[in-house]
């Protein structure tokens, strides 16, 4: 298997680990990636979307 192979990950890849790692989570952790999701967002849309007034 080439570097490129070991680096490439499928939607049904991820999804099976996420399901396999899920029992070891604990509670907390849905929330840290939604908050995580959020801030990248704001960060993302201060970047793209201009400020009333200014150009």
């Amino acid at each position: 298997m080439s570097s490129d192979q070991a680096n490439t990950f499928t939607a049904k890849d991820i999804l099976e680990r996420t399901e396999a790692l899920n029992p070891t989570l604990d509670m907390s952790f849905r929330d840290k990636i939604v908050e995580a999701i959020y801030v990248d967002t704001e960060a993302i849309a201060g970047k793209v979307v201009s400020k009333k007034g200014k150009r």
